[in-house]
Order: structure tokens, then C-alpha cells, then sequence
């Protein structure tokens, strides 16, 4: 059974350790001067400001969505992952749709975000549109 829920304070080094276990297997394309500034406190801080939610299995952090504050009407997802033997269950749809229904009730009315080559028709297929090349 999945557990969604708003990430606190107290999930800060639950998400720290699965976020750094993350961009180390799910980005090995970031040089290691990039993987180790993701890995700072300093950039956790500033993605813990946003909206963030996480998925638990009992009490693991399996799978994450952390976004911006919204500014303007705008907010901007900056990452969305789920452990692999986690994916292809609805959890990133559902995280997704979390996030879209919370940006909604903070008066966003813009959703951006970046995806790679092997993301971006997960997102098209929620109905996002790609901008840029």
C-alpha cells in the first residue's frame, strides 16, 4: 500500500538520501562536479521550498515530486522520481496529478518543467507540451 504525503521537515534526510541515490543511477550523464552540487545541503534547502511530496511503502520514501514556490502563476517542476522497482505502478501520474491540483489551489495557472529525451513522452501523455527544442 502507497502512502502519499507532503514531505515536512522531518522527511528532510529520508528525501535527502533517496534524492541523492536518485541522480546517481537515474542521471549518470551529470558530470560529478553537477551530481555533487545536487548533493549539497545548500540545494536541498532551496528544493525544500516548494511543494514537495513524497510516496511511502510503510516507512520508505519510494517516490518524490518537488517543485518551486509558485511565483507569478508560475511553478516549476524540478524533480519528479520513482525507484525503479516502484515504477510503472501510477505513482509518478499520481504524483503528478497531486502537484497539478495543489499548484491549482495556489492560483498557478503554469505548469513548467524539463524532461529528457526518455521522460518527455510520459509527460506528453499527461497532456503537457513541449516548448523549445
Amino acid at each position: 500500500m502507497f502512502t502519499f504525503k507532503e514531505l515536512t521537515d522531518n522527511d528532510r534526510e529520508i528525501f535527502k538520501k533517496i534524492f541523492q541515490a536518485s541522480i546517481k543511477e537515474e542521471f549518470p550523464e551529470y558530470s560529478q562536479k553537477v551530481q555533487q552540487y545536487f548533493m549539497t545541503d545548500e540545494y536541498i534547502n532551496t528544493i525544500f521550498e516548494g511543494i514537495k511530496l513524497g510516496v511511502f511503502v510503510e516507512n520508505n520514501l519510494v517516490a518524490y515530486i518537488v517543485t518551486t514556490k509558485p511565483f507569478g502563476g508560475v511553478v516549476i517542476i524540478e524533480w519528479l522520481a520513482v525507484l525503479s522497482s516502484y515504477q510503472n505502478q501510477g505513482i509518478g501520474t499520481r504524483l503528478l496529478q497531486l502537484v497539478e491540483q495543489k499548484a491549482l489551489d495556489a492560483g498557478v495557472h503554469n505548469i513548467q518543467l524539463q524532461a529528457s529525451k526518455d521522460t518527455v513522452h510520459f509527460y506528453r501523455q499527461k497532456g503537457y507540451t513541449v516548448l523549445g527544442f
